[in-house]
């Protein structure tokens, strides 16, 4: 809980480039940050929220509203187990593991819908926490970008090959 207090400007930040465009909402994205001290995860469904204003207060007073009421369904946002986020994302075919010095996104991506999972998933030990494995994958300068910008360049990639 405390590693999302000291980091809610950037969950906002990844939630804003998930979920957010010009004048609407992606409703075929979905947002999963797993708690780094608990065994659970926050679930913003692009489909389903509703009346959600990307600004800092707002944001931060909906995620923390959900979390201490610890209403496991509210507007598009979900506290699920991570064994309930293993058994979501083990439906999905396609996992990219989002690292410097791997084979361009674009080439390795074949199938949609997929799992996009973030460098600082890495760094913070949420792999390990739920057993994923998946391919590893790149975009140019990976390493320069936070996770809110790696977010926008992966959905450019993905609308690019809907488009096609």
């Amino acid at each position: 809980m405390y590693w999302l207090l000291e980091n809610i400007q950037s969950l906002i930040f990844q939630i804003n480039a998930a979920l957010l465009i010009s004048h609407s909402m992606r409703r075929d994205s979905v947002l999963a940050v797993v708690l780094n001290s608990e065994e659970e995860a926050i679930l913003f469904s692009g489909r389903y929220l509703r009346n959600y204003r990307p600004d800092l207060q707002s944001a931060s007073g909906l995620i923390l509203k959900t979390i201490l009421s610890r209403n496991l369904r509210r507007e598009g946002i979900r506290i699920l187990s991570l064994g309930n986020l293993r058994k979501k994302i083990g439906k999905i075919l396609e996992i990219f593991i989002l690292k410097p010095d791997c084979k361009p996104l674009e080439e390795c991506l074949k199938n949609l819908p997929a799992v996009f999972i973030m460098p600082s998933n890495i760094k913070y030990g949420c792999l390990e926490k739920m057993k994923i494995h998946g391919n590893e994958a790149s975009i140019p300068n990976i390493e320069y970008f936070e996770d809110h910008h790696i977010i926008t360049v992966v959905h450019n990639i993905v609308d690019k090959r809907l488009e096609e």
